[in-house]
Formats: structure tokens, sequence, C-alpha cells
């Protein structure tokens, strides 16, 4: 007994209003094809009452499908009983001696179809279910002009977008990438190329080129430079994809360089690239006197295949090695990262070391290019000797949290936890946006030269935000 199911005599998700709506339009329809004072207004709606509650179950298909399934489904049962009414009438005028062809052609027609009674509700609502279908796709594309709205794109591109929708969603795609997006890759190259050349300055000569013996390329320096910062501000990580998206525009650049110089030249001007991010720091955020430091793995490959890396083979000084990431509590191959911000969020200064090499080697390079400064930084930089080593030659103070077991422990000053997470936001963004940690070189020049740019593009979009005073961390939107 206590396996017995009791069945309701409804289905568990059946709405009974419909069912009392369908009663009540039943009932007006006897009741209208009586005699009644109130037929007029019988009349004004319960015929559309059907309509609006088979609308209610309607489901979105394309115009083909709402033909077939419809059609099976309404025009084949008219069908049927129109031929049979046809045929009716026929046998009706046979049997009488009336029947002749003129009784059946256009004089006769019409009361031909006035005879298949209520029947004519199959074909109009077939009309509405097509009607219905052609105009579904008019509301799909005022959904896509709602959704761009919901982006923030500049209001007076609204109009231009809307109607462009409407009619072609197609061409509309095709021009939201290439204009109002700004992905447009050789709007942001003459964008980047003007703001590179006014603060390279005397670093370059006046055909954009760094002065040295020998051939003067077509393609400038500058416009190497430019180009390596626009492909990693639009995300474009590897140079097959980037070629590819640089053939649209033959025409808008006629000296562009093949592949292969390009990535020879991008090594030759890496110098160039970061004496440029390095006048844009300055400008940015000079005179600070509070810096955070930070170090980040750049790994080269999987530590099972690091016999077989060829990455600095010929040059054993700048090979990669095996590092510890306390943070990630992962062993890796490769490079460390590390670098200075300023409170206002602009890397200063950078360096790639072995994964080998301790955080706190780097803090020699730092009391040599600050000083009279504050430097906050992680639990990796501890030790008291380096503390008091910066504070004698460079006047330096180190502010790093305390060890839980440390006899000196005391709680980290809120400001400076604070302070650090500037540094941990551009980590985040060279690793998301930038995509720092994904390795496509195979050699220590090509990554040095890929890590520069990333860098640098990351500083002249900041670089734009602070000319347009807006807040230079929100580099996403640098370019719109």
């Amino acid at each position: 007994m206590n396996n017995i199911t009791l069945l309701s005599s409804n289905p568990p998700n059946r709405d009974i209003t419909i069912d009392i709506a369908k009663g009540i339009a039943i009932l007006l329809v006897v009741l209208g094809h009586l005699q009644n004072p109130i037929n007029k207004y019988i009349y004004a709606f319960h015929m559309p009452l059907f309509f609006f509650l088979s609308g209610m179950f309607v489901k979105e298909m394309s115009l083909k499908d709402t033909i077939c399934q419809n059609g099976y489904r309404l025009l084949l049962p008219f069908i049927f009983y129109y031929l049979y009414a046809v045929l009716m009438k026929i046998g009706r005028l046979f049997l009488s001696g009336k029947f002749t062809i003129e009784s059946l052609w256009f004089t006769n027609i019409d009361s031909v179809f006035y005879n298949i009674g209520p029947i004519w509700f199959l074909l109009s609502l077939f009309y509405i279910f097509v009607l219905w279908s052609l105009l579904s796709k008019c509301s799909i594309r005022i959904r896509y002009i709602n959704l761009l709205a919901e982006l923030n794109y500049k209001r007076f591109m609204f109009k231009k977008l809307c109607i462009l929708l409407i009619f072609s969603k197609l061409k509309v795609n095709k021009l939201l990438i290439d204009k109002y997006r700004m992905h447009n890759l050789y709007a942001i190259f003459a964008k980047l190329l003007n703001i590179c050349k006014q603060i390279a300055g005397n670093l370059v000569n006046e055909s954009g080129n760094v002065p040295r013996r020998g051939f003067v390329p077509k393609f400038s320096d500058l416009e190497v430079v430019a180009l390596n910062m626009a492909s990693e501000a639009v995300g474009i990580d590897s140079e097959s994809l980037l070629f590819a998206k640089l053939q649209e525009y033959r025409v808008e650049i006629p000296n562009l360089i093949s592949r292969r110089q390009y990535n020879d030249r991008r090594k030759i001007t890496s110098s160039l690239c970061n004496a440029i991010r390095e006048r844009m720091v300055s400008e940015m955020d000079g005179g600070e006197d509070y810096f955070c430091i930070d170090s980040k793995p750049i790994e080269v490959c999987r530590i099972a295949r690091s016999k077989r890396c060829s990455m600095g083979k010929k040059d054993f000084s700048k090979a990669p090695g095996v590092g510890y990431c306390a943070s990630q509590s992962m062993y890796y191959y490769g490079y460390k990262l590390h670098a200075v911000c300023g409170l206002s969020g602009v890397i200063h200064s950078f360096d790639l070391t072995k994964a080998s090499v301790h955080d706190i080697h780097y803090l020699k390079d730092v009391k040599v290019d600050y000083s009279n400064c504050t430097v906050i930084g992680d639990r990796g930089y501890i030790s008291a000797q380096v503390q008091l080593d910066l504070f004698e030659t460079a006047n330096i103070r180190l502010e790093v949290p305390y060890r839980c077991n440390q006899k000196e422990w005391k709680p980290t000053f809120p400001a400076f936890a604070k302070a650090r997470k500037r540094i941990e936001t551009l980590f985040s963004q060279l690793c998301d946006q930038f995509m720092i940690i994904r390795n496509y070189a195979k050699d220590t020049d090509g990554l040095f030269a890929r890590i520069i740019g990333k860098i640098s593009a990351l500083t002249i979009l900041q670089y734009i935000n602070y000319k347009n005073e807006k807040p230079i961390g929100r580099i996403k939107y640098a370019l719109f």
C-alpha cells in the first residue's frame, strides 16, 4: 500500500485559468450566434481571445519550421474540410438538377467558401503564425539594440547602430568590430604612433629611426614600437594572428615589413621601447616617496621538458632556472619578473632574473635607482641585514610584514597592506589583458622583447587615460 501513488486528474504543470478562459470564450461564441442585444459587444473580443490564448504558448521558430508545423496542424484539416464542403455543394446541385460549371465559378465561389462554417478559424490562425514568425525577426534585432545600450557605447552612435541593425545584421557586426568597438588595428596603431613621436624626441631622427649606420628602413623603428604596443593593447599575442589581420591594411600601411623582419626588429628596438616607457612614467608620477615591490613567475615550459628546452643554450647566464612560487605553492621552470610601482599604479622599473634567484637580490638594483623613499614589500623580502643596508646606503625604508613566529612581531599597518594591492592589480592586468604568462618565444631575447612590449603597452594605455584626465587604472577603456 505504501507504493501506491494517487494520480490527479489534472497534470501538475497545467494552468487551469487557461482552460477556464477557453470555456468562457466557447460560451461567448455560442451566445454570440444567438439573437440578443449584446452581440456587438461579444463580437468585439470573443474570437480575438482565442488568438490571444494561442499566442501564449507559441515558441520561437524559423519561418520554415513555422510553415511546416502549423501547415500540418492547421492547413491540412482546413483543406480536407474545404474539399468536403465543395463536394457536398456539387452533390446538392447535381441532385437538384441545377449543376453547371458556372455555378462553381466566380459567381458562386463565395457561397462555397461560406459553407465551410467555423473552419475559417484554422486558416486565419495559420496566417497569424506566419505573420508572427516574420515580425519576431525584427524583435530579435531589437534585443541586440538593447544589449548595445547596456555596454555604454557613445550616445551619438546609437541612432546609426539601430538603423543598421534593423536592415542588415551582418553589416552592423562588421562595423561594430571595425569601428565602434575600436578594434580597428590601424586606428589604434596610428594613435599610438603619434604618441610615440611626441615622447621619443631626441631618441630618434627625423625618419623615426635610431641613428645607426647602414640601410635606412622605410618602416621606421617608431612604427615597429607602435605596432608592438598596438597588438598587445588589443590582446593579439600571436604574430601569425597579427600579420593575418594586417593584410586588411595593406593600403594604409604600404611599407609594412614581413613577419620575420618584424620579429628581428622588435628585439632590436626593445631598448627604444623601454626608453619611451620610462619617459611616460616620469611624466605621469615623478617624485614619489612610496613604492611597492613584488615578483611574478614567468614559466617557460614544464619542468619535465626543461632538459629539452633550447632557451638559453647559447648563453648560460641568460638561461632559465627552476624556482618555487610560494603564493601558488608550485615549482616552475622559467624566469622571475621583479617590478617596482608607485602608489599611482605605474610601473617605474622592472627586471627579469632566473627563477632560482631570491627576491632579496633584486633589492641591490633598487638601492641604485632609488633613494630617500619607502619601499613596501611582502614577507619574501624579510631580511634585517638587507633593511639596514638599504637604509644606510640610500636612505630607503623597507616596510615588510612580520611573520607570526618572529619575536618583534607587530600588526601590519593597514595603509601599507592597502598600498601593496597596487602592484597586485598591475600583475593581474598583465596576466589578464596582456597574457604575460603565455610564452611563444624561442630564445631569451625574444622573451625579453615580449615582456618589455607588454609592460610598455600597459604604460601607454595608462598614459592615454592620464592625458584624458581619467583614472589611469581603467586601461580596458583607454582606447574608447
